[in-house]
């Protein structure tokens, strides 16, 4: 079977608690509409711009798509889960911070660069580009402790869809 998840069924904790918004069969496929790190709440809407983002906190940062319950899957046993693919959206951001990262001596505050990604590259101007390397963000499985808060993405560039 083949399902699709909207990326309004968020949580942002890995929990035993939790209901489900689809239970699976080992096989079926998922299609996962996935939100940013940053929840939607930077201002994407004038790509190359440079804008400020949030903090990110327990209750808005790094949030995943689901929960999912695969039937037949018991703890202490192995999930394995095949990603086919990822496929970023056209318009994303590049966080940059003053307190880490290679920019981090050269930018005095907080702040975004809305980027386009096109042809398998982030373009950071019309000019300017490199190589995407999307990638899955987070994902995991149902903790023994009831609740589980996620950790702060270390790098987000790009949403994926």
């Amino acid at each position: 079977m083949f399902y699709e998840i909207s990326r309004k069924q968020r949580t942002y904790t890995f929990t035993s608690t939790g209901k489900p918004c689809l239970t699976i069969e080992a096989g079926d496929y998922v299609l996962f509409h996935t939100q940013d790190a940053h929840s939607g709440t930077v201002n994407t809407d004038k790509v190359w711009s440079d804008v400020p983002f949030p903090e990110l906190d327990e209750n808005t940062g790094n949030p995943v798509i689901g929960l999912v319950f695969v039937k037949g899957a018991r703890r202490g046993t192995t999930l394995r889960v095949t990603i086919v693919d990822i496929v970023p959206e056209e318009i994303g951001i590049l966080p940059i911070r003053s307190y880490m990262g290679v920019l981090r001596d050269i930018v005095p505050e907080r702040t975004a660069r809305v980027v386009r990604y096109e042809d398998n590259r982030i373009w950071i101007s019309d000019k300017i580009s490199i190589p995407a390397r999307p990638m899955i963000g987070t994902i995991g499985v149902a903790p023994k402790e009831p609740t589980i808060p996620l950790p702060p993405p270390i790098l987000a560039i790009m949403a994926v869809t």
